[in-house]
């Protein structure tokens, strides 16, 4: 007989795996530890992700859904597998050559990193974002990690911009600046797990975008880039209170600035009347 428990209903001491109490045949509630062990796995993708990372992600399911209602108005039929419209990509803040170089459009390098072209688009950004975000942000801190998630989608599209004045949007720059982030910290730390197996992922990230069509390879070298600078630049989080305040306030900063990037571009699409 394994560890006794009480019933619930009679008070009578009965074997812990029973599913009946022997004595007042009442249905028995299932064991403290099998409760939590359900709940422990029914919450298993949400801890995974962290809080930032689930934040990230929710945004650009929201948006995603945004210009999927905006292709229905316009074309009338979804865009979730047929890919979104480029006119609601424009006007919702792609990256954009002439937007941003002649009218100043300089929120178009951060809007463009939470936008997606097609449900599958999204998809693989999205499991890339949940596998990677939280090891960075456990590795850096939430502020390091906003910052380069931010910083490096910026270099990314500074770098699409020079390279093609094409529209071009997804978070893949923002990623590729976690992976470069996450490579240069293996260096960093010489720690050859994290090193090799973001080194995997920059190979096959790279193998992905000369194969498949339509890929900004530049955006992706561009936020490689930019993330492997920017944790040269983050120190090891929690070794001086000066550094962690000029980093608090980098990311405060940064969310003022993507806060009004996302502004200005409500602004564009209110006055497009789409």
């Amino acid at each position: 007989m394994s560890k006794p428990r009480m019933c619930p209903h009679c008070r009578a001491f009965i074997d812990a795996s029973s599913k009946t109490c022997q004595y007042c045949g009442n249905e028995l509630p299932a064991s403290a530890a099998k409760r939590i062990r359900r709940e422990e796995a029914a919450r298993g993708l949400l801890t995974q992700a962290s809080f930032t990372t689930s934040i990230i992600m929710l945004i650009n399911a929201g948006l995603f859904a945004a210009t999927w209602i905006l292709t229905t108005r316009l074309n009338g039929q979804g865009g979730f597998l047929g890919g979104i419209d480029g006119r609601v990509l424009h006007i919702l803040g792609a990256k954009e050559y002439a937007g941003i170089m002649f009218r100043g459009e300089w929120w178009r390098l951060i809007t463009a990193c939470f936008l997606h072209g097609g449900l599958m688009h999204l998809a693989f950004n999205s499991l890339a974002l949940y596998q990677l975000g939280p090891l960075c942000e456990q590795i850096f801190g939430t502020q390091r990690y906003v910052v380069i998630y931010i910083l490096s989608g910026i270099t990314g599209y500074l770098a699409s911009l020079f390279w093609t004045p094409a529209l071009s949007i997804g978070a893949s720059a923002s990623i590729c600046g976690l992976l470069g982030a996450l490579y240069a910290h293996g260096r960093i730390s010489r720690n050859p797990l994290i090193e090799s197996a973001a080194k995997r992922w920059i190979i096959g990230i790279a193998i992905f975008g000369f194969i498949a069509a339509h890929i900004d390879n530049a955006a992706h070298a561009g936020g490689l880039v930019g993330g492997f600078a920017l944790a040269y630049a983050a120190d090891t989080p929690g070794l001086s209170e000066d550094r962690e305040k000029i980093w608090r306030g980098a990311a405060i900063v940064v969310g003022f600035v993507v806060a009004a990037a996302f502004l200005l571009a409500y602004r564009n699409f209110a006055a497009a009347a789409l």
